[in-house]
C-alpha cells in the first residue's frame, strides 16, 4: 500500500496527530512533516493546530473510505455483523482471537446508551489494522467500510 493512503488510514482511524501517525508508520519527523505538507496541497486533509493535529477533509475521507458497493453505506452494527459472518478472513489464531474480542467490545458499546467514543474508536483501529494486514481483498473492503461507518 502506497505510503499517502497508510498515512490516510492512520489519520482515518483516529490517529489525528501527524507526528503521532508518522510515528505509527515508522517515518521521521522530517518525513511526516513533508508528507503531510504534501497531503494537505493535494487537498486531503487540513492542518488544524500548530502541534500537528490533522483532519480529513472530504476528499480524505473518500480517499480511505471508499468501500465496494456491496457494503457501502451500511451503519456500524451492520458491518460488525459482516466482518463476523466473514470470519477467518485470512485471519488465524491470536489474530482472529483478537478480532472476535474486538468485535464483542464494539458490539457491547453499541449497546451502551452512551457509547464511550474512545473505546469505540480504539477498537475500530484494531479492527481495521487486522483486516488490512490478512492480505485478503474482502477484508480491505471491510476495513474500508468499517472505518466510514464508524466515522
Amino acid at each position: 500500500m502506497e505510503l499517502k493512503q497508510r498515512f490516510l488510514r492512520e489519520v482515518a482511524g483516529g490517529q489525528d496527530n501527524m507526528w503521532k501517525a508518522g510515528q505509527a508508520l515508522g517515518l521521521e519527523r522530517g518525513e511526516t512533516e513533508s508528507l503531510a505538507l504534501e497531503l494537505a496541497g493535494e487537498g486531503l486533509v487540513e492542518i488544524v493546530s500548530l502541534s500537528g493535529k490533522l483532519r480529513l477533509t472530504p476528499e480524505g475521507q473518500k480517499q480511505v473510505g471508499q468501500p465496494g458497493p456491496e457494503v457501502g453505506g451500511l451503519e456500524l452494527a451492520e458491518v460488525l455483523e459482516r466482518i463476523r459472518q466473514e470470519l477467518p478472513l485470512g485471519l488465524g489464531g491470536q489474530e482472529l482471537g483478537d478480532v472476535e474480542v474486538d468485535l464483542n467490545c464494539l458490539e457491547l458499546q453499541l449497546k451502551r446508551s452512551k457509547p464511550l467514543k474512545p473505546v469505540v474508536s480504539a477498537c475500530i483501529k484494531a479492527l481495521r489494522h487486522a483486516l488490512e494486514t490478512s492480505g485478503e481483498p474482502r477484508a480491505l473492503e471491510l476495513a474500508r467500510a468499517l472505518v466510514e461507518a464508524g466515522s
